[in-house]
Formats: structure tokens, sequence, C-alpha cells
């Protein structure tokens, strides 16, 4: 059992470290400033989300490549940097569904309001694609209403 939680969140925490290197480099690559700065939210939710995560790993001694899932992340964002706003809009449920999975699966074996947290840092982040895809002007306000995000 020890090994499936150290895995799930050395997958977790990886992804965090991918999705704020993701971010922060499509956010490098835009001209668009009202992207750039919600990019640059999308950023900070992963790196805060990220946060949440280092006591757990630390204390559990999970070792983790943050060089790989950060280059991955520009990669990743160097591809995406090529498909149109609503495109990539359209993209970014699938993965926070994949993730929300993940998550899932370490309930009860991690603190359980950690997975809720890492949770609705997904759902936000679907419910920003969402508003992306309507046009709401006020489309980062899921995830700037979460606690952890600064």
């Amino acid at each position: 059992m020890a090994a499936d939680v150290t895995e799930l969140l050395r997958q977790a925490y990886e992804g965090e470290v991918l999705g704020e290197a993701f971010f922060g480099r499509l956010g490098e690559l835009t001209d668009d400033a009202d992207r750039k700065v919600k990019l640059d939210v999308l950023r900070r939710l992963e790196k805060s989300t990220k946060a949440l995560m280092a006591t757990t790993i630390e204390r559990l001694g999970v070792a983790v490549n943050e060089e790989d899932a950060k280059r991955s992340g520009e990669q990743f964002a160097d591809g995406a940097a090529q498909l149109a706003w609503d495109e990539l809009m359209a993209s970014l449920p699938e993965g926070t569904k994949q993730y929300a999975d993940l998550y899932e699966r370490m309930r009860g074996l991690v603190d359980d309001d950690l997975v809720d947290r890492l949770i609705a840092h997904e759902a936000a982040l679907s419910e920003f694609a969402r508003r992306e895809l309507e046009g709401d002007e006020q489309s980062v306000a899921p995830i700037l209403a979460l606690p952890h995000v600064q």
C-alpha cells in the first residue's frame, strides 16, 4: 500500500510541476495581454497546489523528478502554443478529469482535506475553461476563490 500512495503522490506532484511549467511557458509565448494574465493565474494555481502537497511529499520521502516534469511541461506548451485559444480551452477538462481521478485514488491514503483541495483545484481549472469558452470576463474567479491560490 505504501508504494501505491508514494507513486500516486509522485505522479500528482510532478503533474503540478508540469502544469506550472506548461502555463508559465504558454504565458511567455503569447502576445495577448489578457491571455498572458490568465495564463499567469493558471501558473499560480499549479504552483500553489504543488506547495499544498510539499509537506506530505517531504514527510513520506517521495522521490520526485521536478526537472523532467518541468521540461515536459515546457515542451508540451511549445506544441500547445500552436492551438487556437478555444481549442486549448476545450482540451483542459480532459486533463483535469484525469488528475481528479488520480487524486480520488489517494482518498484514505493521505489526508482527505488535501485530496479535497486537490480535486477543488481541478474543478476550478475546468470551470475556468468552460467560462473562457463562453466568453465570461470573470473566468478566473473560480481559481482566485480557492484559499490556497496566491
